[in-house]
């Protein structure tokens, strides 16, 4: 069992320094730090991207549309519209979307409830205010839809033309040994952390006897008794 133990560990090793020596230290870098560069860089231009289509496509015609509704609703009079009846008349699914964007029904009865001859200038003004949040809302998902779309495209055709450059021998064996030397290193730090993490849970919950089965097993694993034994602490302050 104890061999077993060995031969996963050194195969997990293993498959690090193929991974990263077959695709190449720059290429692996280019490919996974792409992914996540493409998340920062919608999440850093979401705010302008946002603002630019709130104010340019999306609260004019959703505001236009809100005030279409309550015009439908409004009892007009010669001097203005009618607001005394209007929260109470919205449709049940107007309401429901209200509420959804966090919008207070309340608070707009209250300031504009009392309004027996509102103008079209104050109409516009509660349409506008129940259309921000809506579009506040639509322009951020289409904000970073767009921004993540953008920026993933810009990162697949950063990395074709990397991948272009990186058929010249030169710079593919440079690629190659950088990739052999990461993939080892990281392949010793998964191996060290798997095997320091399943010796603390063992600690945690296994009562430490060497002659148990669960504990002798380990114990007799090479790779695990070494990594075990290491003075990691010591190591690093030797160099620091």
């Amino acid at each position: 069992m104890s061999i077993a133990i060995d031969v996963i560990l050194v195969i997990i090793f293993a498959l690090f320094v193929i991974k990263f020596t077959k695709d190449g230290f720059i290429m692996t870098l280019v490919k996974i730090g792409g992914k996540w560069l493409s998340l920062f860089v919608s999440l850093v231009l979401n705010p302008f991207v946002k603002g630019r289509l709130h104010n340019w496509f999306f609260l004019r015609p959703i505001t236009k549309g809100v005030k279409s509704t309550l015009v439908d609703l409004l009892e007009s009079n010669p001097n203005g519209y009618n607001l005394s009846e209007i929260f109470s008349k919205l449709p049940k699914a107007f309401l429901g979307l209200l509420e959804h964007f966090n919008i207070s029904i309340a608070a707009l009865e209250d300031e504009y409830g009392s309004a027996t001859e509102a103008s079209e200038a104050i109409l516009a003004d509660i349409a506008e205010k129940i259309a921000i949040p809506c579009s506040e809302t639509i322009s951020g998902m289409f904000a970073y839809v767009i921004c993540f779309l953008f920026s993933a495209i810009f990162f697949w055709w950063l990395r074709r033309n990397v991948k272009r450059i990186m058929k010249y021998s030169f710079f593919r064996y440079i690629d190659i040994a950088s990739g052999f030397i990461i993939g080892t290193v990281l392949g010793l730090c998964a191996v060290f952390l798997l095997v320091t993490v399943v010796y603390t849970v063992l600690q945690l919950f296994v009562v430490y006897d060497a002659s148990s089965p669960v504990m002798g097993v380990y114990s007799d694993s090479y790779v695990f008794k070494y990594i075990k034994d290491l003075d990691v602490l010591g190591m690093v302050k030797q160099f620091f």
